[in-house]
């Protein structure tokens, strides 16, 4: 989001808002070159698309601040699991058309790593 802002601030920021008003004689000797204004329309739109592109960049600069801390408060409140499921590939079984595959549940990653070493010798 905060590139889409930033792209759409620099887009704002080059937009035209002149017009070309051409040559006019309006007799007696009275005439004016060809020249170009300020669009007061254009303006505006070159406004309003400046500070939607900022703001824009706003809303995203807090999304990914607030979005990274709380993912990081997420993931070291985890801490270590509670219980640990591993799968036992010696007891895969096929009953009525389906597979079922034994499992070991532990309480710590020390007993786990005990039991996966006691069954890959």
């Amino acid at each position: 989001m905060v590139v889409l802002g930033i792209l759409i601030a620099i887009y704002a920021l080059n937009m035209d808002v002149s017009v070309t008003v051409p040559a006019r004689d309006f007799g007696y000797g009275v005439s004016t070159p060809q020249t170009t204004v300020a669009n007061l329309e254009l303006m505006s739109r070159r406004q309003n698309t400046l500070i939607f592109g900022g703001i824009l960049a706003i809303i995203g600069a807090i999304f990914s601040t607030f979005g990274s801390r709380s993912e990081s408060k997420d993931r070291s409140s985890e801490g270590e699991p509670k219980q640990l499921v591993v799968a036992q590939p010696d007891r895969v079984e096929f009953h009525d058309g389906k597979f079922t595959v034994g499992v070991e549940v532990f309480d710590s990653f020390e007993k786990a790593d005990d039991y996966l070493k006691r069954i890959s010798k």
